[in-house]
């Protein structure tokens, strides 16, 4: 959520985990009551065993997707709420496989191209509430974010083979053997 409120605010964040997965995100209002988006996110992994040593499930994950919008933000009820709307697309690539726990040979692979359009509403409280915990006033703030998507994946390939498209399947499907 970028939560602008006024031309030349900006936001930006880096996140990361222990499973080699990184975004960064970042926002800048450009206007009175315009601003632009963007994200990138990154996932490369190389697993040898599941989190529970189980190293029948070892897979590899690689993931690159990028995004961007641009939007309306004003505040709202005297400067204490702020609403935002965002419309963006964005695009990457993903290839998972999965191998044979005994042989170590590729035992499935699926990959393809991916592309999604997407619509966001945000609605934020810029107060800053408080409560009392452990002696001490901790401040906090609130809000909502509401996010529609739709995502194709395209040049899908199991196995190296080029498949027909399809209008529904999820990453399950595409990984489970016949």
């Amino acid at each position: 959520m970028p939560l602008l409120t006024q031309k030349g605010e900006w936001s930006a964040g880096v996140h990361g985990n222990f499973s080699q997965n990184a975004a960064l995100q970042g926002a800048y209002a450009v206007g009175e009551h315009i601003g632009v988006m963007g994200s990138a996110s990154f996932l490369h992994s190389n697993k040898k065993e599941s989190f529970f040593g189980n190293k029948a499930e070892r897979e590899s994950v690689d993931h690159d997707f990028v995004e961007a919008g641009v939007g309306y933000f004003t505040r709202l009820r005297k400067d204490q709420r702020v609403l935002e709307v965002y419309g963006g697309l964005g695009a990457g690539n993903t290839k998972r496989t999965r191998f044979n726990n005994e042989t170590n040979i590729t035992d499935q692979s699926a990959e393809g191209k991916l592309k999604k359009y997407f619509v966001q509403v945000n609605y934020t409280s810029k107060d800053e509430e408080s409560f009392h915990l452990l002696g001490r006033d901790w401040e906090f703030n609130y809000g909502t974010a509401l996010r529609a998507s739709y995502m194709q994946l395209n040049d899908l390939k199991l196995d190296g083979v080029v498949q027909a498209p399809r209008t529904t399947c999820s990453s399950n499907q595409l990984l489970t053997p016949a």
